[in-house]
């Protein structure tokens, strides 16, 4: 009597499988997600949504040595991001003015031109502008530095230089203010009061 064996079945190479949907999927997705996140990141990178607002003012645009001049812009965010304003850089180096203060107002965003008061805000502190929302802003200086410039030239603010930070990245933009306003040189520099 023979006893049956059993024999282990031949192996045979199974041909390879094509690759499922799975991996299909995901070879279409990993690099859509790529790219859609290189490119918040370099929207964020160049985000600037800050624009002047409704009001602004100024009280003069005659060079008086020494004198105080103060004048107001209102800035909105036109984006649909919020953004943390931490600072105002008015860029005084050869300036005819000279900053002494820039201030947050408070309340309605409204101003009338020549209307500004002494003392209409707070020490500027930093604020947060929401989509769509606006600040006034009042900027304080002197009339300054007319020695730096030839007689009869003038100096045209146009622009302001903001600081903001936008989902934790820092910004520091020139928000265009358009055709400001301009201070021309005296022919002679007066003596400083």
């Amino acid at each position: 009597m023979s006893v049956p064996t059993s024999e282990r079945p031949t192996l045979t190479a199974s041909p390879p499988q094509p690759p499922g949907r799975g991996h299909r999927a995901r070879m279409v997705v990993l690099p859509a997600v790529a790219i859609l996140l290189g490119a918040f990141v370099a929207t964020r990178l160049r985000y600037q949504p800050l624009v002047v607002g409704s009001s602004q003012g100024h009280d003069a645009t005659t060079y008086r040595e020494g004198q105080p001049f103060s004048y107001a812009i209102s800035l909105r965010n036109d984006g649909h991001l919020p953004v943390t304003i931490t600072g105002i850089d008015t860029g005084d180096g050869n300036s005819l003015l000279r900053t002494t203060g820039v201030y947050v107002l408070q309340g309605a965003s409204t101003m009338g031109t020549g209307s500004l008061k002494p003392n209409l805000g707070q020490s500027f502190p930093s604020f947060t502008l929401g989509p769509g929302q606006e600040r006034s802003l009042l900027i304080k200086s002197v009339f300054a530095g007319c020695r730096n410039w030839s007689p009869g030239s003038s100096e045209r603010y146009g622009a302001l230089h903001v600081s903001f930070g936008v989902l934790g990245i820092p910004r520091h933009p020139w928000v265009d203010m358009g055709n400001f306003f301009s201070i021309a040189a005296p022919a002679a520099c007066p003596e400083s009061p």
